[in-house]
């Protein structure tokens, strides 16, 4: 009896092992192609902007949804999540540039910024790809909708810069609560960040994400 119960645990771990391993092969896919779209977002130093999180009532929540839209392979909706987090960044902008409520519309807006921007000609190439990635009548590609993030992103942070921003991560040993000032240049989406515990001197890992 002994001998059956130990050969039936067995069996049983192994069919439980069998299910589970077969349950994460299923989103084994899924995983590697997002930790993937991520490590083009790392390559490309894409800094959050956290000025306009701060700016934009919803700002962070939204460019949230553009980038994990990129993220879990839905391109076409990150593009207009992307463009949405541009339409609003220059209408507050444009209201604080000259104190009045925006009525334009979004390529009216663009082409004010334009002329506002001067000679920033990283900001003309950014808009140059946004109005022909929004012009085409196809089906947006990966690249196009990491081209996106990273050309608004861009501009958002010209719009709205920021000298430093402030990190806070719970200990991952004694829970306390630490905070970290960092520079822009640290703050790339998917950028690990040890943060040193202000208790225990304990470092946990902070990963730059728009977490909402």
């Amino acid at each position: 009896m002994a001998d059956k119960a130990i050969g039936g645990a067995i069996i049983g771990g192994l069919l439980g092992y069998g299910l589970g391993r077969a349950q994460f092969q299923a989103w084994e896919g899924f995983i590697n192609k997002f930790n993937e779209r991520l490590g083009h977002l790392s390559y490309n130093h894409v800094i959050e902007p956290c000025e306009f999180y701060d700016k934009v009532e919803n700002g962070r929540k939204i460019y949230a949804e553009a980038v994990y839209s990129f993220l879990y392979g839905l391109p076409d909706a990150s593009l207009q999540m992307t463009f949405r987090c541009l339409e609003i960044g220059l209408k507050r902008y444009y209201e604080n540039t000259e104190g009045k409520k925006c009525s334009l519309k979004a390529w009216e807006l663009i082409d004010w910024s334009e002329k506002k921007s001067g000679d920033k000609k990283e900001l003309a190439h950014g808009f140059r790809i946004l109005r022909n990635l929004t012009h085409e009548e196809k089906t947006i590609t990966e690249q196009d909708s990491l081209e996106a993030i990273r050309h608004v992103t861009q501009i958002l942070n010209i719009f709205f810069p920021f000298p430093t921003a402030t990190i806070t991560v719970n200990c991952g040993l004694c829970r306390t609560p630490s905070q970290m000032s960092v520079l822009p240049d640290q703050l790339f989406l998917g950028n690990n960040i040890a943060v040193p515990c202000a208790s225990c001197k304990t470092s946990t890992n902070y990963q730059v994400m728009p977490w909402y």
